[in-house]
Order: C-alpha cells, then sequence, then structure tokens
C-alpha cells in the first residue's frame, strides 16, 4: 500500500488504517492467537478515530500571563489597531507595586515555563492562593526553595491580578477571542493532516488543543506534553504583528509542535547510539545552542521532528513545502545531517512498512556508520600557553585554524586543549592575545603536548588631547539601546570558552570620548559569567580587523543581573570612526540549582548597524541574519 492511499475522507482513513492494520498482523506478525490480534487490530483503528477534532479555547490564565508582560515590557504588535487599544486601556497598571516586584522575582524564570505553570494552576484571582505542591514537583521544581520562590511569584501575580484592570480587559476583548477562535476553527490542522501525522508516527493522543492567546506579544509560541492527561497542549500568540494567526507557517508549525509528542520518547530510546556519536555535535554545536538545543539528544530529536515536516507534506501531495521546509532548515538552520536522516526513514517506514521506532533505530544505525568519526583521524593538541619572558600563563588566549570553527580559549591557568582532526597538515594553528605577538604553527609540526610561549607587544594607541579651553559636552548614546522580547542563548550550559564573538556595529558621525559599553541578558540563571569586551576598527570588506584596546577589558556578571556594564574612562579612547564592539563568554560559575541559561536579548532600532558573530577562535565571521542577531548593546561617551 503506497502513503497516498491513506489519504481521503476520515472514513476512507478509518477503513485504510483497518486493512493495512490486518495486513501487517496477519503476513508479517504472524500471531496464532486470534483474539488478541482482532483487539490490537480495534486498538490500531483508535488512532484515526481520535485525530478528528482539536479543540481551539482561550486560557484566562494565559491572558493573565500575556497581559502581565505587557504592562511590564510591551510588545511591538501595532498600537492603533482595536485589540491593541483595548489591551492598553489602563496604563494605570504598569504602576502597580506588585508587577515590579513580580519582574524582580521572576527575572530567572524563562517563559516556557512561566507559561506552562499559569496553564496548570487554578484561575486567578483566587480569594486565597492554593499552590499545589505535587504540580511543583512534575514541572521539576524539588527544592523546597525552589518552591518557595514559585510560590512568591505567584502571589505577586495573585495579587496584581486583584488590583489591575485584567478583569475588564479580559471582558472586553470577549467579542475579539471568539472571532480569534473562528477564525483558527476555520484554519487549524485538517483531520486529513493529523490522521497522517498519527498514521505514519504509529501512535495517537486523546486530545489535542490549541491555545490561542491575544495578549501575548507576536511571534511567540509554546508546546508541550499534557502531565494531567493525554494530551498535547500549543499556546501561540498572533503570527504577526497585527494579530494573524493565519499565516502560511501555521501548517509546519502545526506539523512540528505535534511531532514532539511522537518523536521524543521514541528518539531518546536509542541513547547508546546517540551517545556513540555525540561527537558529530562539533559540527553543529554552535548553531544548534544559538537556537536552544544545548546537547546532542536534543539535536537528534530536532532532526527526526524537522523530518517529519519535509515528510509528511509530501505524503499529502504538497511536494512544494516539503522541499521548501527541507532546504529551510538545512541552509537556514543548519540541520546539515537532515537530508540523509529524511530519505533513510522514508525507506523504512515508508517503503518498508516498519514500526516508526524500528525505523528511527535503523536509520540511527545507518547515520552512525556513515557519519561517526574514525578513531585514527582524531588528533588532540594540549598545552600551556605562558609570557616568553617571566614563564606566567596568559589565560583566555585566542586559538584556533583561521577560517575554521575549530577554536578555542585557554583556560584561566594558561592550559589549553583542542582537536585538530578535521584540518589539513597545512594548517596553521594561531594563538593571539591583546598586549602579545601572535605566533602562528603549521600543525604538521605539532606535537601532542605543545607548549607556546608568546612575546609581549607593546601598542601605541592614538593619544587623546584634552584642552583647556571651555567646551560644551554632552553624553550621548550610540548602538541599540532599548530591548526586545526576543531572545536568543541556551539552557543547561555546560561548556564554554571556545573563543566565539557576537556584536555590532556602532556607527556615529560625531568624535566621542568613551566612557562605559553596555549589553543586555535576558536569562541568566548561572552564578557568574565573566565577558571579555573586544572593540575593534573596521578593514574595507566592513569585518573585524584591529584591536582598539592595548589590554584585555572584562566585565563580570551576577546571578540574575540583566544589564551588564563596563566603565572605560581609563582606555582614554577617542572614537572618531565606525566600530564593532562584540562580547565574548570566556568564563562561568555553575549553579547546581539552576538551569544554567545565558540568554542575549534582540535590540530594537539602530536598523543600519550590522551584525557580527564567530563561532570559536579565529573562525569566518558571519553577517547576516538568523546566525548573527541585533544583541542590545549601546556605548555612552561624551561629545565635545
Amino acid at each position: 500500500m503506497s502513503p497516498k492511499t491513506l489519504l481521503g475522507s476520515p472514513e476512507s482513513r478509518f477503513r485504510s488504517i483497518l486493512v493495512h492494520t490486518f495486513y501487517l498482523f496477519v503476513e508479517k506478525a504472524k500471531m496464532k492467537n486470534t483474539l488478541f490480534l482482532i483487539l490490537l487490530v480495534i486498538i490500531s483503528c483508535r488512532l484515526g478515530a481520535n485525530a478528528q477534532d482539536i479543540e481551539i479555547h482561550f486560557n484566562k490564565n494565559i491572558e493573565l500571563f500575556g497581559y502581565i508582560i505587557e504592562m511590564g515590557d510591551p510588545s511591538e504588535n501595532y498600537p492603533s489597531l482595536p485589540i491593541s487599544i483595548e489591551i492598553n486601556r489602563f496604563p494605570e497598571d504598569r504602576k502597580i507595586p506588585a508587577l515590579k516586584e513580580l519582574f524582580e522575582l521572576g527575572e530567572n524564570l524563562d517563559y516556557s515555563t512561566a507559561v506552562e505553570l499559569m496553564y496548570y494552576m487554578p484561575e486567578f484571582p483566587q480569594q486565597k492562593l492554593s499552590v499545589p505542591i505535587d504540580l511543583l514537583q512534575k514541572m521539576g521544581f524539588q527544592t523546597e526553595e525552589d518552591q518557595a520562590l514559585i510560590q512568591s511569584i505567584l502571589e505577586k501575580v495573585n495579587q496584581f491580578s486583584i488590583e489591575s484592570n485584567f478583569e475588564q480587559v479580559w471582558s472586553i476583548l470577549a467579542k475579539h477571542r471568539n472571532q480569534t477562535v473562528e477564525i483558527l476553527n476555520a484554519h487549524k490542522p485538517s483531520s486529513e493532516l493529523m490522521s497522517e501525522l498519527e498514521g505514519f508516527y504509529g501512535q495517537s493522543y486523546q486530545h489535542y488543543e490549541i491555545v490561542p492567546s491575544l495578549t501575548i506579544w507576536s511571534g511567540a509560541g509554546w508546546g508541550f506534553k499534557n502531565i494531567n492527561e493525554n494530551k498535547s497542549t500549543f499556546v501561540l500568540g498572533p503570527l504577526d504583528n497585527n494579530y494573524d494567526f493565519t499565516s502560511d507557517r501555521f501548517t509546519s508549525l502545526s506539523i512540528h509542535e505535534f511531532g514532539h509528542s511522537f518523536v521524543n520518547h521514541i528518539v531518546e530510546e536509542n541513547g547508546q547510539i546517540i551517545t556513540e556519536t555525540s561527537g558529530l555535535f562539533r559540527d553543529v554545536e554552535a548553531s544548534m545552542r544559538r537556537q536552544g538545543y544545548s546537547n546532542w539528544t536534543s539535536c537528534v530529536i530536532e532532526h527526526f521532528v524537522r523530518a517529519g515536516e519535509v515528510i509528511i507534506p509530501e505524503i499529502m501531495g504538497d511536494s512544494a513545502t516539503s522541499q521548501s521546509n527541507l532546504q529551510n532548515n538545512i541552509n537556514e538552520r543548519d540541520f546539515i545531517y537532515l537530508e540523509y536522516i529524511v530519505a533513510r526513514l522514508k525507506e523504512y517506514r515508508l517503503d518498508k512498512k516498519l514500526p516508526y521506532s524500528v525505523a528511527v533505530k535503523n536509520t540511527l544505525k545507518d547515520f552512525q556508520n556513515k557519519f561517526q568519526p574514525k578513531e585514527d583521524k582524531v588528533s588532540t593538541i594540549k598545552g600551556f600557553v605562558r609570557m616568553s619572558d617571566s614563564n606566567e600563563p596568559i589565560p583566555f588566549v585566542h586559538i584556533g585554524v583561521q577560517g575554521k570553527n575549530l577554536g578555542t580559549i585557554s583556560r584561566p591557568d594558561g592550559s589549553y586543549e583542542i582537536d585538530l582532526s578535521q584540518t589539513s597538515a597545512q594548517d596553521s594553528l594561531v594563538f593571539s592575545s591583546i598586549g602579545f605577538k601572535r605566533a602562528s604553527f603549521v600543525i604538521s609540526e605539532l606535537t601532542e603536548s605543545f607548549d607556546v610561549s608568546l612575546l609581549q607587544e607593546v601598542k601605541i594607541l592614538k593619544e587623546v588631547v584634552v584642552t583647556g579651553k571651555k567646551q560644551r559636552i554632552k553624553t550621548e548614546k550610540f548602538g541599540r539601546i532599548k530591548p526586545s522580547k526576543m531572545t536568543r542563548g541556551q539552557n543547561g550550559l555546560l561548556e564554554f570558552g571556545f573563543g566565539g564573538e557576537q556584536g555590532i556595529r556602532i556607527n556615529t558621525s560625531q568624535t566621542y570620548y568613551l566612557e562605559e559599553v553596555s549589553f543586555h541578558m535576558r536569562f541568566n540563571t548561572v552564578d557568574s559569567v565573566l565577558f571579555r569586551i573586544n572593540i575593534y576598527d573596521i578593514c574595507e570588506d566592513g569585518l573585524p580587523s584591529n584591536s582598539l584596546l592595548n589590554r584585555n577589558i572584562f566585565v563580570k556578571s551576577k546571578k540574575g543581573q540583566k544589564w551588564i556594564r563596563k566603565r572605560l574612562e581609563d582606555e582614554r579612547l577617542m572614537i572618531d570612526q565606525d566600530i564593532i564592539i562584540t562580547y565574548e563568554v570566556v568564563q562561568v560559575w555553575f549553579n547546581e540549582k539552576s538551569n544554567n541559561a545565558i540568554f542575549l536579548t534582540y535590540g530594537k532600532g539602530y536598523p543600519e548597524g550590522g551584525v557580527y558573530l564567530r563561532r570559536s577562535s579565529m573562525d569566518k565571521w558571519i553577517t547576516e541574519e538568523p546566525d548573527a542577531f541585533p544583541i542590545t548593546l549601546y556605548v555612552s561617551g561624551k561629545v565635545y
């Protein structure tokens, strides 16, 4: 039976599954227990029977969550639209003390957890707040400290819901909610699509629901498996700034988000193969971490989920969407193994009609045989970087192969280790640090233990002259000053120190004396982070060139700190040109009780400023989104 014969009306879909399931069990399994066979056929038939209805409904607590965020950090939805006017009808709610206290308490609670927590909680406002401890434990809040914090956050949520005008906003938006439900009911994933999802994955849920939100900012969305029911739940903000929920992206989004419910546990069953192939994460690690996939397991899961985005539209006869999803995920999102996984999965699942779990296992075995690096290719170099005159260690030296994502930095004690298995004998390993002469060594000449001594270099910067003549002085800011709600980073941070940099171009038509650099972090749950600030002039091709500093500039952040600021008066820098400023994570102190998240924030405005990213020391610079993105970063300077 070809895949396309599974399409059609719900009734034909039901009959097809019945016949197909009977064929599989009789011809392949050759089971002798007739009663058990019949029961299995009946159970299999339920796959199609549960896929006909997706419930669309609003959740008052989710709307309260969106309203709280809107009052504390206004969205970029079009302000002149009726929905936006109604949401912002009571600007006095922004001044309620509980709102400020809530943001302070919840500054390290990521939005996905907050949304899920609001979804499960009894409806606000509550006369006497009730927080089920078993709920907190199911959501991963196991310690008394974490539970007490969540209790405090929810108390402020309850207080705000009582003191604010949210009840009126909720009432006023009733007609818009009704219209949105009607729109989504008309555009929600079809029963045919859901049947194909269940048929392809060979699994089903009793309930599917989409929870839209008018108060949440555009582009936001979360999905989770309901911890209390056999249900998949998806919370969706508007797909555009005009409160549109009918974008062309909606179908692929549905396949993707519902797909996680079917894929995650199946892929995780193959833990041994995933562990054995974990070295392949290196080739995509920087890109995956920026997208929130901080380990190889989550990366593999995403490959199989996105394979569903490619295969299911093809099954349904939409080859254009299938190919578009494939190319977008490979070229724009760096899912470099996707094409191979799609091909193998189609062979095992569609051609050979194997169960999805078996198809995944076979695909992963083939994947391992094709892509896993051979042990004899591994070539690790390790050693110490020291000052040539004093033999003192030099920390945080950039070490790498020019133009390749194979870099690292030396540790605080000057030690380093780098895998050069993906290089050629003619490549050179470069050591570079401000205040020292650059050193380069041909890789064919290196030994497994290789210590390096760097010569100090005196750098003469442009002299800053301040005259005694009375001048009119004012302080101005240059760069991306205002944070947006968009953010990028990673949870579960375990590794750092690859020398990667992220920054923007600061344009100016004025001369100014540089006083301070500031950048913004949306989430910061590690104990502390040591950043290095880099300031470059710009070469002819628009890329960072020479450093304008004569020494390393570091700034250390604390847990929960959002604005990271570094005073620079002592550097005596007079800026009369465009510059590029980047930040670099060089050391992290982890927190055993947190999710160890570091997320930088997108900046608003300043469209003429370029964006810059390099994934590791000596790597080539990337200057286009979505890889590089405009972080919230600006400088303050005195203009004469």
